[in-house]
């Protein structure tokens, strides 16, 4: 994050899209799914399917602009992807709804104020 060459502006869309697409899930399942007891399917929410993926390639995109000045297109790939699926699907899947909102926006604020090294 201290390189000059990191796109500051594309990191910035990157964590919003991230922080959209938790507050969407959080939405879906613990508003929709648990509040309101609507079953928690594609059927039911193919807008705000199509609103994740969207999210998802606006985020993937923002960080790889961001990104790849410092560490090349491979090695951005690469750690997109092992960030990815090695972290936030681990986390989506195993961690309920809102400790997986909370665990999330505290690691996005704690990269946007540079606690963790990128």
């Amino acid at each position: 994050m201290h390189n000059p060459k990191v796109s500051h502006e594309w990191f910035k869309v990157g964590l919003a899209a991230s922080i959209a697409i938790v507050f969407l899930k959080g939405y879906v399942e613990l508003y929709k799914g648990k509040k309101q007891g609507k079953k928690v399917e594609y059927e039911n929410f193919k807008t705000a399917t199509h609103c994740t993926i969207l999210l998802i390639l606006l985020s993937w995109i923002s960080f790889h602009l961001s990104l790849s000045p410092v560490y090349g297109t491979v090695k951005t790939w690469l750690i997109m992807i092992g960030f990815g699926w090695g972290v936030l699907i681990q986390c989506a899947l195993f961690i309920p709804g809102k400790s997986a909102l909370v665990l999330f926006c505290h690691m996005n604020s704690c990269v946007q104020y540079e606690v963790f090294e990128i």
